[in-house]
């Protein structure tokens, strides 16, 4: 308890086997609203799951780096198979500075992680930094990303066996008009590239038997979020965000 309100730990851990963990901050929820409090003492709305479609919040996450103005785009529902029950997804963009998109899921969270509210739509923020990948409730998987195959996920070692000898980028990103993914794998072939949405689906996907370079054009894609995946015979080489705007 701080200042006469009920808060629940929040706590960290940064190796594989989830053993050690340290405090990070508190959480506390009133009638739905959900505020995030660090270690400092500041404190602000992470959440709001009382909104309706039009309506403005303040997202004042005290982990990122400024408080946003963010529009409700869309209210849907997803199915979270353990408790067999939907649970409302809520779809904000932010317009004012960035112009970018991100989920909210009721009892879960952001699903750019639940303390990071907010920063898929401010590149301030680090949103490249962290997704949630996968929830628990009493040590039962409620959620689970599925554009990736572990819940703890290295993102310093996803290209490990390739970083000397491969490069892989898009060019121009945001995604204005044409883009190319423009690669450098001499030694492999039979890559597959799949672009992904915000919301994991898959939108396009190629498959090229060597190494070459890939135009697509931003008048198939609705503005958003999107990340692009290279794999080799089920093996992840690389995968990356990009904006369209």
């Amino acid at each position: 308890m701080i200042n006469g309100f009920d808060y629940t730990k929040v706590l960290k851990s940064y190796d594989e086997s989830m053993e050690n963990w340290e405090l990070n901050g508190f959480i506390k929820e009133e009638e739905s609203k959900y505020f995030l409090r660090n270690l400092v003492g500041e404190e602000g709305l992470i959440y709001d799951f009382t909104v309706n479609i039009g309506d403005t919040v303040e997202i004042n996450n005290p982990f990122g780096f400024m408080p946003l103005q963010a529009m409700v785009t869309n209210i849907d529902s997803v199915l979270i198979e353990p408790a067999n029950e939907y649970r409302k997804r809520i779809t904000l963009f932010e317009y004012e500075n960035f112009g970018y998109e991100e989920n909210w899921i009721e009892g879960i969270g952001s699903l750019a992680g639940i303390t990071e509210s907010g920063w898929d739509m401010t590149v301030l923020t680090g949103g490249d930094d962290y997704t949630l990948l996968c929830y628990y409730e009493d040590d039962e998987l409620w959620y689970k990303d599925d554009f990736y195959s572990l819940c703890f996920y290295p993102i310093v070692g996803i290209q490990s066996s390739y970083a000397n000898k491969n490069n892989t980028s898009l060019f121009p990103n945001p995604v204005t008009n044409i883009s190319h993914i423009i690669f450098d794998y001499p030694d492999h072939h039979n890559l597959t590239i799949r672009i992904f949405n915000s919301t994991g689906n898959i939108v396009k996907e190629y498959k090229i038997t060597t190494p070459t370079n890939i135009s697509f054009n931003s008048i198939n894609y609705p503005p958003g979020i999107y990340f692009y995946q290279v794999s080799e015979e089920n093996q992840q080489i690389i995968n990356e965000k990009f904006i369209v705007l």
